[in-house]
């Protein structure tokens, strides 16, 4: 799923993530020894881009399959939260 990248509302490139669901939750999966900080900072990133709150990290090359939640907290994503929010009520 691509989605473009903005910097001061000049677009400077695109994202690949693997999975979107619901228009929602961003999933990005790996095949890896161990996640590292790089793996983090992408699926950061992808969340301001794409303006989502949520996304989800899979490891399949663990041992153990290996799952982390990383959550968006810039407050371009609250505010349009609080936005959606306010429209539903």
């Amino acid at each position: 799923m691509p989605i473009t990248v903005r910097y001061r509302g000049v677009e400077v490139g695109t994202h690949q993530f693997d999975l979107l669901i619901k228009g929602e939750l961003i999933v990005e999966l790996k095949a890896v020894r161990c996640l590292t900080e790089i793996h983090y900072a992408q699926l950061r990133s992808y969340l301001r881009a794409a303006n989502h709150r949520i996304s989800l990290l899979f490891n399949f090359n663990a041992p153990k399959l290996e799952v982390r939640r990383l959550v968006n907290r810039y407050p371009d994503v609250l505010a349009s939260s609080l936005k959606t929010l306010k429209r539903g009520s």
